[in-house]
């Protein structure tokens, strides 16, 4: 899927961070076997076959939720050492 053809019309609620920006980014290539879906805060994806356990905002475990108003909080990546002279 192009992405001039992600789904921007329509909206669902994302199970991670319960924001209702997720959008549909991709489907199968047979039509109806699988959806996938984005949310444009948090950047989860899930694909609609999962389980509730990963699909379910009611049924996705609380340790695993996010708070929309700390993202910009989260750690950068740590820079890369230079290589060591092992000679």
């Amino acid at each position: 899927m192009r992405d001039s053809e992600i789904d921007r019309s329509k909206s669902s609620a994302c199970p991670r961070c319960l924001t209702g920006d997720a959008r549909v980014v991709a489907r199968s290539p047979r039509p109806g076997v699988w959806t996938m879906h984005l949310c444009t805060v948090c950047f989860y994806t899930w694909r609609s076959t999962e389980p509730d356990y990963a699909t379910s905002a009611e049924a996705l475990s609380p340790r695993f939720r996010i708070d929309p108003s700390r993202l910009g909080e989260g750690w950068a990546m740590p820079e890369v050492p230079p290589l060591r002279n092992t000679e």
